[in-house]
């Protein structure tokens, strides 16, 4: 852990000497990420269908700008071509500054993975309004996709998704089995930061709110209804972490206690790692108990209701005190990346 720490330290020290210009340059463009982020995020799929310019593309990102998928564009502008790839997810509401570390924007689990493993890391940001199907499917474009513009042949692929990021992967692994795409077959590890593979938990109050606030049948109270049922939808599938379409297309939006019981499982022939979080140290701890990491409940994290698999797969961690936010930049968290990544733990050969 003490390395860890060091490079952590090296890090901040080379954000320290970048000067305060560029911070605040840095601070403005992050301001205006965040709030098209935002957007996105409770109204993609209304922005999306008006085809307007605020409705985020699913691409990588470096540097706060789009990767294009040519070999040439990636060998210039990746600081490291490597065999084995690692890409990173964010959750609805975000970008993939979340798993920047808030004393240096410049520092993050990819970063760190690159300098200690020679692991090439790749963010993607995208619209985290649209159903969770919908960019479980993209990403299966796009990562077959980089699979042939990759300057060399990839070997490994390990993806770590934050919240609804966690999601996204399971629902384009599995799209993928199913449209028999080539980049599944590399997919070595998966790491889900707080998935909420059984739904969130403010998601059904705000549903069961809605449905409450309908029948009064008073007209203020109504409008309110209608305002909320304007949500997004994959703040909608947020409710019991749907993953295909079929899932939610087979119920009505606002049904409240109804849920598909089409189970999903696990890809096969990868390790995959559960991470959750907790407010408090103390894991029994009633607001631990009541909230998880305050969007996420341990059981839901660990989604074992869902699965349609035994959870033999599947390796659990709970990282306790740590907030849902702070799971994406964590060093507890990026020593179990990294234990799990390191040269003495070899990973499972693809499928």
């Amino acid at each position: 852990m003490e390395s860890h720490k060091d490079l952590f330290e090296e890090i901040e020290a080379d954000e320290q000497r970048s000067g305060a210009a560029a911070r605040a340059v840095r601070f403005i463009s992050d301001c205006a990420e965040g709030l098209t982020a935002f957007l996105n995020g409770i109204a993609g799929d209304y922005i999306a269908d008006r085809k307007s310019h605020l409705a985020t593309p699913m691409a990588f990102y470096k540097d706060g700008e789009p990767l294009a998928l040519a070999p040439d564009e990636l060998q210039n502008r990746l600081e490291r071509v490597s065999p084995v790839v690692c890409v990173f997810l964010h959750g609805l509401c975000g970008t993939e500054r979340v798993f920047s570390f808030n004393s240096n924007p410049n520092n993050n689990y990819g970063e760190m993975l690159q300098r200690e493993l020679g692991i090439t890391p790749l963010f993607v940001r995208y619209n985290s309004g649209l159903h969770i199907s919908q960019n479980g499917k993209m990403l299966s474009g796009l990562l077959e996709k980089l699979v042939a513009a990759y300057p060399i042949p990839i070997k490994e692929f390990v993806l770590v998704g934050h919240s609804q990021g966690g999601l996204i992967i399971r629902s384009a692994c599995h799209q993928a089995l199913e449209q028999k795409d080539l980049w599944v077959k590399m997919v070595s590890r998966t790491f889900l930061l707080a998935p909420p593979q059984e739904g969130s938990w403010l998601e059904k109050n705000v549903n069961a709110l809605s449905a409450i606030l309908k029948a009064s049948k008073f007209a203020p109270l109504s409008f309110i209804a209608g305002v909320l049922d304007h949500r997004s939808a994959a703040i909608k599938d947020l409710r019991h972490g749907y993953l295909l379409a079929e899932q939610w297309q087979s119920l009505a939006p606002g049904a409240v206690f109804a849920r598909s019981q089409r189970p999903v499982p696990w890809l096969a022939g990868a390790a995959h790692h559960v991470i959750a979080g907790t407010l408090t140290k103390d894991p029994g701890h009633v607001l631990s108990l009541l909230l998880g990491d305050s969007l996420v409940r341990i059981h839901s994290a660990r989604g074992k209701k869902i699965c349609g698999i035994s959870a033999d797969p599947v390796r659990w961690h709970l990282v306790a005190g740590t907030g849902h936010l702070a799971l994406a930049r964590s060093l507890d968290v990026y020593q179990i990346l990294f234990k799990s990544l390191g040269p003495f733990n070899a990973c499972p050969s693809p499928l």
